[in-house]
């Protein structure tokens, strides 16, 4: 990305994704699995992937990406717990 262009990660996506498919022999949909996190992103990863792995994602974030997906897709989800013993020994 040169200085003065503006980042734009689902249009990036969208043409990663029609490259894939332009490849021979092609990288198969059942195959490919997103990084999304955006109800956009999630939406696209639902259409042409297999699913997504959101990273470092709450609970909330988890269901909001199943209602979005729908109940086909992977929904591969990393979320962070913290374990704190609370018992005096």
């Amino acid at each position: 990305m040169t200085q003065g262009q503006e980042y734009r990660p689902y249009q990036k996506m969208v043409s990663y994704l029609d490259e894939l498919d332009a490849l021979s022999p092609t990288v198969p949909t059942d195959r490919r699995v997103l990084a999304a996190l955006g109800p956009k992103m999630l939406r696209l990863a639902g259409e042409r992937s297999a699913g997504v792995h959101p990273y470092l994602v709450t609970p909330a974030h988890t269901k909001k990406a199943r209602d979005i997906l729908g109940p086909e897709p992977l929904l591969a989800p990393e979320q962070k717990v913290v374990y704190q013993d609370t018992c005096a020994h």
